[in-house]
Order: C-alpha cells, then structure tokens, then sequence
C-alpha cells in the first residue's frame, strides 16, 4: 500500500460554511436590490446656519414690510426615491410637506439642486407663514430628487420635519441609509445570528472531537482559524454596514 494522506474534513466543513455564508449574504443582496417598491426618503444637512441673529443690534430684517426680531437660520432638506419603483405625482395619498413647525415662518423656500429637469419638481409657498412648504412633481424614479433651501424664522435648534403618505409605503421616512426599514435590520440580525451559531456548534464539535483525545495543538488551530474566520466575516459585514448606511443623497447637497 502506498502512502495515502487523510483529508482534514475539519478544513473541509470550514469551507463549505464559508460558501454557505457567502450564498446567503448574496441572496439576501439580490433579494434586496430587485425588490421593486416605492420608497420615498428626507434627510436634513445637519449643517445649519444662522442667517441673522436677534441679538445684532446694527442689522434687521424686514420680510413683507414687517420687521423679523426673532433669529432666522437656513436648513438644506435632500427629498429622494430611495426605491425601484417611480413615485408619480397621483401615488402620492398625502401630498409631500416640509415643516418648520407653526410658530416659525419659512421666509424663503428654493430648490438648489434636482437629478433631472424631467421630474419637474415645484414649491408651494402658499402656507410659508404657517411654516410649511409643500413639494410637488410628476414623477420620481430611482435616486431622483431634489434639494431645498428653507430660510426660517428660528435659530439652528429649530427642527425641520417631512409628512407625507405614499401608496404602498406609507409615511415617508427619514432615511437611515441601509438600515433604513425594519426589514433590513431583521434580515441582517438572522443572518449574523446563525453564523454565530455554526460558529459555535463548530468550535464544540472540534472540541469534543479533538482536544478531549489529546489533540490538543491541531484543536486550538482549528478552533483559532474559526474565530479568525468569525472576525473577517465581522469585519466584512462592518465594511458593508458602513457603505451602505449613507443618509445623504446620491446627488449630494
């Protein structure tokens, strides 16, 4: 009989784990990426400034013939279709609002940026005095969007919020990058939860296996090659919440 070298199906297992985890983050991506929904997001630059503040006794304002003695800032509001399916101007059940809130006045409303002229995005200016300014447009495809600049009457504490009811979403949302429904957060918890847990299994198993019968240098390279391999895979997944967890949108403010 000739020399014949056994196979280290520890080693073996190691891998197809690797393939297995690597089938699941993938699908769970594809699934994520080729879901068509309509997803519509605001976020606010969390970069404020202060226009005029009350306290220059040597400048003031005047807006409609009345003088503002209040502070006035100015915010940037990033609105955009985060999601696979156009929002048109009749999926909208409640029209798209900004609001500064009712004892603040939006003295000036303008849209700085837009992904396409296309999309056709106006303002209503009609309630400014009440705080809001409402958005409008014919329709918004994947990363379409606007941005807009409210000079309010306030200061920098003053809280910029978004109301409106998209159909087959709901209310828009503020958007917390990848994260940004509870889907994507339950969908990664399982994930890493089961990977934990074939971690685990497989640690004791090489345990049971090998350290009890005197192995105990072949072990403790297997089971520090599992934990090596646990913290990569922790490492890839923080790389890939970091890059997909932007709130600002693609077109930038």
């Amino acid at each position: 009989m000739g020399n014949s070298k056994k196979i280290d199906f520890s080693y073996v297992n190691i891998g197809g784990l690797l393939v297995g985890v690597i089938g699941v983050v993938l699908a769970v991506y594809f699934y994520m990426v080729s879901k068509e929904e309509r997803e519509l997001v605001y976020y606010v630059n969390p970069v404020k400034s202060i226009v005029f503040s009350s306290n220059n006794n040597e400048l003031s304002v005047i807006y409609k013939g009345d003088i503002i003695s209040s502070d006035v800032a100015a915010a940037q509001v990033a609105i955009w279709n985060k999601g696979n399916k156009a929002v048109k101007k009749e999926n909208m059940l409640k029209e798209f609002m900004l609001d500064v809130g009712g004892d603040h006045q939006v003295l000036e409303a303008r849209i700085r940026k837009m992904s396409r002229d296309i999309t056709n995005i106006s303002l209503n200016t009609e309630s400014s005095a009440l705080g809001r300014v409402v958005i409008d447009w014919d329709i918004l495809e994947k990363n379409d969007g606007c941005v807009v600049q409210l000079i309010y009457t306030g200061d920098t504490s003053t809280t910029v919020k978004a109301f409106g009811i998209v159909e087959g979403q709901g209310n828009v949302r503020i958007n917390q990058g990848f994260f940004d429904n509870n889907e994507s957060r339950i969908v990664t918890q399982i994930i890493w939860t089961i990977i934990g847990i074939i971690v685990f299994i497989k640690v004791e198993a090489i345990y049971k296996r090998q350290y009890l019968e005197n192995k105990r240098r072949s072990s403790l390279y297997k089971i520090a090659a599992l934990f090596l391999f646990y913290v990569v895979l922790t490492a890839i997944y923080i790389h890939f919440v970091l890059l997909f967890s932007n709130k600002e949108p693609p077109f930038g403010f």
